[in-house]
């Protein structure tokens, strides 16, 4: 029942993403919630609730004929959720022949071979996937359901049917050591992927983390911080082996190793489409390595 999002109050031809390609760029939600119990996230709490294939499919018409987009990011934790709601979707998305391209979130777990091939005939150009550690023990404290060999099974087939993966990957995993936290980031350098973000574990209010450490640390810091108490600038992180300062420089260390390879900067150069893009991509590098950059 809801309206469309008021996209004729915004400047749409200004947004953007750090790695998108074309304009004018949007984001869409076809659906709220999660069916994952991933143990530091609060999404699974979210009511479920998703739109209809025709009512997602007319806000992409609606974006496309109104504002001009030319890509769409997807914001749903995972767009692949309900196989038949995204077969339907991407069969009339072609169907529609739409110059534009997409992205979206999903799960290993919810993903196929011929589901993929079916979302690049439909304009997926990219998918982001949680990989988060090779450490099948931590991903099993995290409730994670893909291990390392079907994540790399899955990813290389990403890649064979044309479609880039960003891999978003965790350091202070339950756990964590620094021989786990350099595997993690040689783990994210021996994958199919195209992009890689690497974050530190936060514990999401009403996760099963963040129960767990309110009940380790006697503090609720999220209720604190809503009611505008001071709070530590970092959460404490109970379950990792290794501290923060550690924590601090495997996440930095992972950017730098990953992106700084000639290879990976070679490709990341012949797959510019713009001087925008390449701007872009060099303030971000620039970023990586601690330089202060402006807009220019």
């Amino acid at each position: 029942d809801l309206p469309m999002p008021a996209r004729h109050l915004l400047p749409n031809v200004r947004y953007y993403s750090i790695i998108s390609q074309r304009r004018p760029f949007t984001i869409m939600v076809t659906g709220t919630g999660c069916w994952g119990r991933c143990s530091y996230c609060a999404i699974p709490e979210a009511p479920r609730f998703r739109n209809t294939v025709s009512a997602a499919l007319d806000e992409v018409r609606h974006v496309v004929r109104a504002y001009g987009i030319r890509e769409i990011d997807f914001f749903d934790a995972d767009l692949f959720a309900g196989r038949s709601w995204i077969r339907e979707f991407c069969e009339r998305l072609a169907e529609e022949g739409l110059d534009l391209e997409w992205s979206c979130r999903a799960s290993l777990v919810s993903v196929t071979p011929d589901l993929l091939r079916l979302a690049r005939r439909a304009g997926c150009r990219q998918i982001y996937v949680g990989l988060e550690t090779p450490d099948e023990d931590a991903l099993r404290r995290m409730h994670r359901g893909v291990g390392p060999d079907k994540a790399r099974q899955m990813l290389q087939t990403m890649r064979d049917v044309g479609i880039r993966a960003l891999g978003f990957f965790m350091i202070g995993v339950p756990g964590e050591t620094h021989a786990s936290a350099r595997a993690t980031i040689r783990y994210a350098l021996s994958l199919p992927i195209d992009y890689a973000q690497f974050s530190r574990m936060i514990a999401k209010p009403g996760s099963e983390h963040y129960r767990e450490l309110v009940a380790t640390t006697g503090v609720d810091y999220w209720r604190e911080w809503v009611l505008g108490h001071d709070v530590p600038e970092r959460l404490p992180n109970p379950w990792s082996r290794i501290g923060e300062a550690a924590i601090d420089f495997y996440t930095r260390l992972g950017y730098v190793a990953f992106y700084y390879r000639p290879g990976m900067m070679a490709r990341s150069l012949l797959r510019m489409r713009s001087m925008d893009e390449l701007q872009r991509s060099a303030r971000t590098a620039a970023r990586m390595l601690g330089v202060p950059v402006g807009r220019r």
